[in-house]
C-alpha cells in the first residue's frame, strides 16, 4: 500500500498556518514524499538476519527550479501550460461586493491541460500564491474567486478540463493596503508535483 505524506510548507498550511507564515522559498520547497508500507518480514535465523543488507533510503526529490516569465508567455509546468494574462488591483474593496472589503488583487490566467482524459480542477491553495516586496504571502479566497471568475467568464474552481482546450481562469487574493511589487508564483493546476518547477511572474 502506498501512502502520500505532505511535507514542507504544505504540512504547515494544513496545520492552520496564517497567511504570512509561508515564504516564497517555502512554497518552492513544497513537495510530496513517497513512503512505502510493507508487511513485516517473517522471522529468520540469527545468521540470516546478520547477512541481510540494510535498506537503502529513497533519494530526496530535487528542489524545484524557479522560472521567471513575462506576462503573456506560456510556461509548461508539467501537466499543462499556464499563461498569466494580467491582473486588477482593488484598493478599497471589490466593486459590487460589499463583503469583500479592503485591498484585493485578481489574477487572470489560462491553463491548457495536456493530459489524455478529462479532469476536474480542485483547490488552488497549494497551486498559486501572491507575494509582495516584503515577502508576505497571500492565498486565494474561494468565495471571491467564484464570484469574480463567474463575472469574468473564467470558471476556475471545480470545473472540467478537456485535453488541449485552453481554460480561462481567475483567482482573487486579499492583500494588504501597503502591498507593492506583487508577483505570482504557481505550479501545475492539476498536479502541483508533476514537475520540479515553480513559475514566477511579476505583476
Amino acid at each position: 500500500m502506498r501512502k502520500w505524506i505532505l511535507v514542507g510548507a504544505t504540512a504547515a498550511l494544513m496545520a492552520g498556518c496564517g497567511p504570512d507564515e509561508v515564504t516564497a522559498a517555502d512554497f518552492e520547497g513544497m513537495q510530496v514524499e513517497k513512503v512505502e508500507s510493507k508487511p513485516a518480514p517473517a522471522p529468520t535465523s540469527a545468521s540470516a538476519t546478520e547477512s541481510t543488507p540494510a535498506a537503502t533510503p529513497e533519494a530526496t526529490p530535487p528542489d524545484p527550479e524557479v522560472v521567471t516569465v513575462p506576462v503573456g508567455e506560456p510556461l509548461d509546468v508539467g501537466g499543462g501550460k499556464v499563461v498569466i494574462e494580467g491582473h486588477e488591483v482593488y484598493e478599497n474593496g471589490v466593486p459590487g461586493y460589499p463583503d469583500y472589503q479592503g485591498a484585493w488583487v485578481a489574477v487572470r490566467f489560462t491553463y491548457t491541460y495536456q493530459g489524455t482524459e478529462p479532469v476536474e480542477t480542485g483547490s488552488f491553495q497549494d497551486v498559486m500564491l501572491v507575494f509582495d516586496a516584503q515577502d508576505r504571502t497571500f492565498y486565494p479566497d474561494d468565495y471571491a474567486t467564484i464570484d469574480l471568475s463567474i463575472d469574468a467568464g473564467r470558471d476556475t474552481l471545480y470545473v472540467p478540463l478537456n485535453p488541449s482546450v485552453p481554460q480561462p481562469m481567475l483567482l482573487a487574493f486579499p492583500i494588504t493596503p501597503d502591498s507593492s511589487d506583487l508577483e505570482v508564483r504557481f505550479k501545475d493546476v492539476i498536479d502541483p508535483y508533476a514537475k520540479p518547477l515553480v513559475g514566477r511572474v511579476v505583476l
